[in-house]
């Protein structure tokens, strides 16, 4: 039924609370509605989309978008029930108005600010692809208002506690653009890996909690690139690295972000380094460093990525890690580990590979118990040409580039990542199966991080994935549409 209102003048936003991550939320409905609404196509006008405060008159005549958590607003709770809302999740509902049965009212809940936020990206990125009319034989986003909104209602929580990403802080262009593409996924932890610190640390984390977003800064315990060109591990190289990382700690990150991620000397395909075992000597040397930061900084939250390829036959070693620290886990095996391993040549050979690879998964998922904090870190959305990897010369402003640079480095990726497309395709349901593994073991008690790049935009691959990291249950057809048909997601 066509719409009686003209769409530019009968909509607006009724809000609760600006401030916080509900004034984000806000601004993204203000933005993304916005693009649907307040203008004419090839006409200049100059229309807003009103924002307004919610009031005791909880009528509203016309069209309105209702945003706010369950508790702060009457016009929800008119309509939805709280126990319709999941933990740490949210509601999305489209019914007709009362006030008047010509308007629609969306309304968009939950119990918490970050919840709330998930929800105004479904309207866009769920609801809007699935609502909108078919005009002649085709389906037409930008048509949505032009009619009536069908009535309608999802609701939806995360099955992991931590969706995040780690990257390298230097290839990302524009931190603003990849922190808010993070949330619109539903992500909400980013690992940034430094070689120096930004100079802009304090404004790039502030930006990630305004969108929810834990920032957790990177940087190496001896960590090298090509860590097989390490040749010694004795009691003297550990003593000064240990002294390095505690001096690097405090003169660059006490006090910085929700915590720090380190990698070691675990990225070799051998299991020793002199005569000297990696496994055990690393877990006493983490022992001994995080302890002694968690002796100065008791709250300080610690993330060790951990190589498999060096401990994964020395385990009873890796489970003496000190419970306080969090291991992230890369190279355990097969895709959605390795992403090298996606293109299918035998499937039975490949599925053979991957139940070694769910395995040994449960094994390092059960290692140090059910408390002990642990992540799995799915490869290969980098991107990046390690052939001519720069690294940092010394501190810098992340993610402030100009857009041509922006633009230079997507042209440059393109054709990697039609490639990745088509494996994530063909080869996606691996990971689901192999996420939804990990939730039936942690029942979501995990870390969920993607190795990524979002410049240049956000690659399907990193869509599903991310889908994948909010609820793996679903069918893999199921998560594809739904990463598919989100607007700000790049198909080739």
């Amino acid at each position: 039924m066509k719409a009686k209102y003209p769409k530019e003048t009968s909509w607006k936003i009724v809000y609760s609370d600006f401030s916080g991550m509900e004034r984000t939320a806000a601004e993204f409905l203000n933005r993304e509605a916005g693009r649907l609404l307040i203008r004419q196509e090839g006409v200049y006008t100059l229309h807003v989309l009103p924002l307004e405060r919610e009031t005791a008159d909880t009528t509203i005549p016309q069209n309105a978008i209702v945003l706010g958590t369950w508790d702060e607003s009457a016009i929800i709770r008119a309509h939805v029930p709280a126990c319709e809302i999941p933990e740490n999740g949210y509601v999305l509902k489209i019914a007709d108005n009362p006030a008047d049965p010509d308007g629609s009212l969306v309304l968009i809940t939950a119990h918490d600010q970050r919840s709330l936020l998930y929800g105004a990206a479904a309207f866009i990125d769920r609801y809007a692809p699935m609502a909108a009319p078919d005009v002649g034989g085709l389906h037409f986003t930008n048509r949505l208002f032009d009619h009536k909104l069908p009535c309608c209602t999802i609701s939806s929580a995360p099955r992991a506690k931590t969706r995040g990403i780690f990257c390298w802080g230097h290839s990302t262009n524009d931190y603003r653009t990849y922190i808010a593409s993070m949330a619109r996924l539903g992500l909400n932890q980013l690992i940034v890996w430094n070689d120096h610190k930004p100079v802009n640390a304090d404004e790039i984390t502030a930006y990630a909690h305004k969108f929810g977003i834990e920032l957790i800064w990177g940087f190496a315990w001896g960590w090298i690139a090509g860590c097989s060109r390490i040749q010694s591990i004795d009691e003297a190289y550990l003593a000064e690295l240990k002294a390095q990382v505690l001096r690097k700690f405090e003169n660059e990150y006490a006090g910085q972000g929700d915590g720090i991620y380190f990698q070691s000397f675990t990225e070799r395909q051998d299991d020793s380094i002199g005569g000297r075992p990696i496994a055990d000597t690393v877990t006493d040397f983490v022992n001994d460093t995080a302890g002694e930061l968690l002796r100065r900084y008791p709250s300080l939250r610690i993330q060790f990525g951990l190589h498999a390829t060096s401990v994964k036959n020395r385990l009873d070693a890796i489970a003496r890690v000190d419970k306080r620290v969090e291991i992230v886990w890369e190279d355990g095996g097969v895709f959605p580990f390795d992403p090298g391993a996606a293109r299918i040549e035998n499937p039975d050979a490949f599925e053979e590979k991957f139940q070694e690879t769910l395995a040994f998964t449960e094994k390092i998922l059960r290692l140090r118990g059910t408390d002990a904090p642990t992540g799995i870190v799915f490869k290969g959305f980098m991107k990046l040409d390690w052939e001519r990897f720069v690294y940092q010369a010394g501190p810098y402003i992340m993610g402030e580039n100009a857009p041509e640079i922006c633009e230079h480095d997507r042209r440059l990726r393109s054709d990697a990542w039609r490639a990745f497309t088509a494996d994530w395709l063909q080869n996606g349901d691996y990971a689901r199966r192999f996420a939804e593994r990990i939730y039936e073991i942690t029942k979501g008690n995990v870390n969920l991080c993607m190795a990524a790049t979002f410049d240049g935009g956000v690659y399907f691959p990193q869509a599903a994935c991310a889908e994948i990291f909010w609820d793996p249950t679903r069918t893999y057809g199921e998560i594809m549409k739904a990463a598919a048909d989100k607007p700000m997601v790049t198909l080739n």
